[in-house]
């Protein structure tokens, strides 16, 4: 499973835009704005058990600009927690 460190996430590509997956449960702190542009490697948040231990940090997994994100603290397995767009 996802140790400290890791992504955390998964990708599903939709053409143009991404989605970033969580890939276990945990409460996420959401650490970037919509229409924020990010890099590949950049730190978007970080997913945490329910005594705060962090179980992951999120980062963009492409280029791109954050078009849309999660407002729900708990994630489950598979939910979408943010959505990247790329330019054409």
């Amino acid at each position: 499973m996802a140790s400290s460190g890791s992504t955390g996430t998964a990708l599903a590509h939709r053409g143009a835009l991404a989605d970033l997956r969580a890939r276990r449960t945990g409460i996420l702190q959401v650490e970037c704005a919509l229409g924020q542009e990010v890099a590949r490697g950049d730190r978007l948040g970080g997913l945490s058990d329910s005594f705060g231990r962090r179980l992951a940090v999120v980062k963009a997994d492409r280029d791109g600009i954050v078009v849309g994100r999660t407002e729900m603290p708990l994630v489950n397995t598979g939910d979408a927690l943010m959505h990247i767009g790329s330019r054409a």
